[in-house]
Parts: structure tokens; C-alpha cells; sequence
């Protein structure tokens, strides 16, 4: 974790960033943090203000005070961001650390280590006057979120993001919804203005989205990997189940499940095993559990909105199926796959195994025989390779 301070004017912010290091010296805020932040205060000094998808809480700390939410649909960003709201308010959080899910009932701050499974009932966000919110990845997932804040009838929506990341049919995308007006580029970071019109008719949106993968129906939220098809990691993951051993009635981690097409895999091919479906999206979560009703699968189902396995004690594991990130956000590594192996390791019973699938140049084989002191080669093409290690002691 590295820990920077971030100047604003007179005032300094000291920001940490979980998983960072001076390896790889990344920092809890970029130069559009900054431009979202002084124009919210220059512009809506005395607006009630609702911030989106901040990821490290480099928004929600200096803004506290008239945040009346936050709307995150990643558990490592609820995480960072109450690390540093801890290091700043102490025990004094306010009603700012409400959290609102993308899908699911809001949770305050008093439960930030100990979060409930994911409900599929679409929340009602807190009454706003502006939006300050950071450009996500995902334009499927912004549509959904502008037509969220539409429907909790706020007017105004800040949208800042790295130039550099920022899609050219971003303005195309917004004046679907209303006004939107593009600010001086300060930094190389752009600030957006969003002036929402509510008596526009708005076509509803398409997602979740339902598909039928190896035989097997997929339901996509509009933030999740893989939610309109499947990636050809997986697609080569589950032509190699042949390969994969494990006992019926055996305990399985599907590890970065997404829409949850591995763990429904593994629950048709080793029935009736008990599958645990681990994700840091929300709406992965989401998608994982709504995909797995939808089949009827005759094994348990358990849904985990979490940072790897961290919050999770019991059971170990006889096979963790996993699909890894190489990116947090724009940010491309091999830091988060590292983690999530480590975290396997750690969740699986002695003779356990990991399961993984990865491109070729990323070169897990070295990290997986370090670890667990073997590794296995089970399927490949000229893209991707899969690979399987044993857990022989703790």
C-alpha cells in the first residue's frame, strides 16, 4: 500500500492506494480527481452532492461534507475508500459513507467489513441536487448510471476522466440524455457538464441481457465482464474441463466470476458440488447468482461481493476455477492475478487445486510454480494457456 498526499490549495489529503507499491508507485488520485473536485466546489459550494465510482475515496474525503452518498459498484474501491474516510474522520463518519450499490439495498458505513449478499431489487439513490462522478470504463454501465440518476430526478452530473481514457462518442453518448458541455482540458483531464433533461423520453435500457453459452443460459449485468459474450479465456477454460479432476459433493470457488459461466460449468459437470461464486463487482455478483437460478441447478449456489476470498473463513476449497484480471480500471499488471493466486492458495484444502486461464505473455506459470511449488499445463492455443496447481501442504 503506498500513502501520498494530495494538495488542494491550503489543504492536504494523505490518500492510501491498497495494492500499490514502491515497485509500482501508483497514486489514490489523478489530475481529474483534482478538476472534479474544485469545480464542485467553486460551481456547488452549498449542493448536496452524490459521488459515483470513486476509487480510492480520493472524491468522498475532501467532499464529505456535503456528500450525502457514494455509489460504488466495486468492493476494493468501498474498501479503499472507507480506509481512507477511517484515516481522515476517524469514528466520526458521517452519513456521506452510505453506500449504493448499482442493484442492491444500501449499506452504511457500520457494516463496510461485514457486507451482505447482493439483492436484485434496483435501488433508490438519495435525494441530490449535483453528481460529481468519474468516467467508468464501461459506457454500457454510464448509461445505466445516468438513467439511475435520471430516475432519482437530479438535474446536474459532473463527469471527469484522463483525457487519454475518455471514449470519442462520449458527448454523443450523453446528449441522449440531455445538455452536456465540455469544460477546458486542464491537465490532460476532462470535466464534463451534464445538465439532465427530464422531459426527454429515454429508451430503457437494454441490460441485464440473457444468453445462451455451452448450453447454458447467462445473464449479464451492464458493468460485468463478458456480459454480451463469451471471452475466449473462458471459451478455452471450459473446453478443458476434460482435464479437470475433482471429487462429486467437492467444494468449488468460482474466482472472479463475472456472469458466472465457469461456476455454472462446474456445477453441471460435478453434480452436486457446492459452488461459491467470488467477485469485487457488485453486478458480477448480481449476474452470477441471477445466471445461476436461472438454470436450476440442483448443487447449492453462494454469492460473495468481495476483494478476492479476504472475507471469506470457511469452507476450504477442492477446486478454485479462475479467469484473472490483468487491469485495475486503465491500470494493466500482473499485481491483482499475484493477489487472487495468493488468496487461492490460502482457501484451498491440502490436495486442492487452482485452476487458471491467462494470456500466454503474462507468463503465470512462473508466479503458480513459485507459489505452489508445481504447475500443469492442461489446455492452450496461440492466445491463452490454462493452467492447473496442486496445494501439497499450508
Amino acid at each position: 500500500m503506498l500513502t501520498e498526499t494530495m494538495e488542494l490549495g491550503a489543504e492536504k489529503f494523505n490518500l492510501s492506494r491498497p495494492g500499490a507499491s514502491p515497485k509500482m508507485p501508483l497514486r489514490a488520485w489523478d489530475a481529474a480527481d483534482e478538476y472534479l473536485i474544485d469545480y464542485t466546489r467553486e460551481q456547488f459550494s452549498h449542493k448536496k452532492i452524490l459521488i459515483a465510482n470513486d476509487q480510492f475515496g480520493a472524491l468522498l474525503v475532501p467532499l464529505a461534507e456535503q456528500c450525502v452518498g457514494w455509489v460504488t459498484d466495486s468492493y476494493c474501491a468501498l474498501q479503499a475508500t472507507a480506509l481512507n474516510m477511517q484515516s481522515h474522520y476517524s469514528d466520526h463518519l458521517s452519513a456521506s459513507t452510505t453506500v449504493h450499490p448499482p442493484l442492491g439495498t444500501p449499506l452504511s458505513h457500520q457494516r463496510l467489513n461485514a457486507l451482505s449478499p447482493p439483492l436484485n431489487s434496483l435501488d433508490d439513490l438519495p435525494n441530490a441536487d449535483v453528481v460529481a462522478m468519474k468516467i467508468p470504463k464501461t459506457m454500457d454501465f454510464l448509461v445505466h448510471q445516468i438513467a439511475q440518476f435520471r430516475q432519482a430526478n437530479i438535474t446536474t452530473v459532473l463527469l471527469a476522466g484522463m483525457t487519454k481514457h475518455v471514449p470519442s462518442t462520449l458527448l454523443d453518448t450523453l446528449s441522449r440524455f440531455g445538455s452536456a458541455q465540455r469544460l477546458p482540458f486542464r491537465k490532460k483531464a476532462m470535466l464534463i457538464e451534464l445538465q439532465l433533461n427530464h422531459t426527454q423520453e429515454i429508451r430503457p435500457s437494454t441490460y441485464p441481457k440473457t444468453h445462451t453459452i455451452a448450453g447454458s443460459k447467462i445473464i449479464g449485468h451492464a458493468n460485468v465482464f463478458g456480459r454480451d459474450k463469451l471471452d475466449k479465456g473462458s471459451e478455452l477454460m471450459l473446453q478443458s474441463f476434460d482435464g479437470i479432476r475433482t471429487e462429486a459433493n467437492s467444494m468449488i470457488a468460482d474466482l472472479c466470476c463475472g456472469t458466472g459461466v465457469l461456476g455454472i460449468q462446474a456445477a453441471k459437470r460435478f453434480q452436486p458440488a457446492e459452488i461459491h461464486f467470488f467477485d469485487e463487482s457488485y453486478m458480477a455478483v448480481a449476474s452470477a447468482q441471477d445466471s445461476f437460478e436461472a438454470n436450476e441447478l440442483t448443487g447449492k449456489g453462494f454469492f460473495h461481493w468481495d476483494d478476492a476470498m479476504r472475507g471469506h473463513s470457511q469452507p476450504k476449497f477442492d477446486l478454485v476455477l479462475c479467469n484473472p484480471p490483468f487491469h485495475e480500471q486503465h491500470t494493466v499488471g500482473d499485481h491483482i492475478a499475484w493477489r487472487l493466486f495468493q488468496d487461492a492458495k490460502q482457501h484451498l484444502k491440502i490436495g486442492g487445486s487452482l485452476v487458471i486461464v491467462g494470456n500466454r505473455h503474462l507468463a503465470y506459470h512462473i508466479k503458480l510454480k513459485r507459489l505452489f511449488g508445481n504447475c500443469e499445463q492442461i489446455n492452450a492455443n496461440k492466445k491463452f494457456v490454462v493452467l492447473k496447481s496442486k496445494k501439497q501442504h499450508d
